[in-house]
């Protein structure tokens, strides 16, 4: 398997199963919990592996205009609609056989 294709399918992967996994989950007392590390195993032997953390607003460069959120740490940014994000991803790691992908998070938030 060559790096391209493991990267498609590591998006691939990202995009049907991370986002609505990693949603907070309401508990009875209308607070919201986080999961902050979750693993997904798949039947073929492949893993990923996601860490969040809350959404630091000193650890950031951010952009507002007409008070809509535009750009955080000079770049555009995922997951959110124009608010300040709650989370963001600490790590995202996919796995398979001997072969781990650090993948990019910079930009995702609220996952």
């Amino acid at each position: 398997m060559n790096f391209n294709s493991l990267k498609a399918i590591c998006m691939l992967i990202f995009s049907l199963s991370i986002v609505p996994c990693l949603s907070a989950q309401q508990s009875s007392t209308s607070q919201y919990q986080l999961a902050t590390h979750v693993i997904f195993s798949y039947s073929n032997g492949a893993k990923l592996e996601a860490r969040v953390e809350k959404f630091d607003t000193t650890q950031h460069d951010i952009v507002f205009v007409d008070l809509v959120l535009r750009m955080i740490d000079g770049s555009p940014y995922f997951g959110t609609d124009g608010m300040l994000p709650h989370t963001q991803f600490q790590s995202l790691v996919f796995y398979f056989d001997d072969t781990s992908v650090q993948l990019e998070t910079s930009g995702l938030f609220d996952p």
